[in-house]
């Protein structure tokens, strides 16, 4: 979970239970929250979560929760 003074918000969540074949293939998602929080792009949350969901299938199942307070 991270929050920024721009008033970005994320969390993101395991899904457990999945059947992965082999997760040593994944990606790591280590940086998810942060660059959604840090915004270096200048995203807006619609943006992000296009880019993260076109590249959704390069991690291990998990929930993302992003909140933008303007």
């Amino acid at each position: 979970m991270a929050l920024s003074t721009q008033g970005r918000i994320a969390v993101l969540l395991n899904v457990k239970g999945e059947n992965i074949q082999d997760p040593s293939h994944n990606t790591g998602r280590g940086f998810i929250v942060t660059d959604f929080v840090t915004n270096k792009q200048h995203e807006t949350n619609e943006e992000y979560l296009e880019k993260l969901s076109k590249n959704g299938h390069k991690y291990n199942p998990f929930n993302f929760i992003s909140i933008v307070i303007r």
